[in-house]
């Protein structure tokens, strides 16, 4: 009995930096995603206004209509393609910590540690999320303000 007790010990031991290790690279893994496609949606949101902007002007609607729906495609596909891979970084961070919260307890640093990093993460998270939707909005007035010229 006594030793299985310290085998268990000695694996927690060993486990626990192991878990850790998982944990903060799902946060890294999410980060990234995240600040990757925060760059990407802005991008083909900026386009898209840029192109609701520059067929305001003009006299060819068909062409206009054409490249406005190529651009709406694709940042809708974008946008689900970021939220695909997004979900799929939160659930294996979610099981990261679960898998850390039943193995050994890290120690007081790493636990610390590991609070910022997550308070960090959810800030990074926060104003990419803003940002994204500032751009989203301002791209859909100037969709409405277009659609409006459009019917005079």
């Amino acid at each position: 009995m006594k030793k299985t007790l310290i085998a268990a010990a000695a694996c927690a031991a060993f486990l626990a930096p192991a878990a850790l290790g998982d944990v903060n690279g799902s946060i890294q893994k999410l980060g990234d995603d995240a600040s990757s496609f925060h760059a990407m949606l802005l991008a083909d949101g900026q386009k898209l206004l840029a192109d609701v902007q520059s067929v305001q002007g003009s006299k060819d609607k068909a062409a206009g209509k054409a490249l406005i729906a190529a651009d709406l495609q694709k940042l809708k596909a974008d946008m689900q393609a970021a939220h695909q891979a997004l979900s799929g970084d939160r659930a294996q961070l979610q099981a990261d910590l679960q898998a850390l919260k039943s193995g050994a307890k890290p120690g007081k640093a790493a636990a610390q540690a590991l609070r910022q990093g997550l308070q960090q993460l959810h800030a990074t998270l926060d104003a990419q999320r803003q940002d994204v939707k500032a751009s989203n909005d301002a791209t859909k007035q100037a969709l409405d303000a277009l659609k409006a010229s459009l019917h005079k």
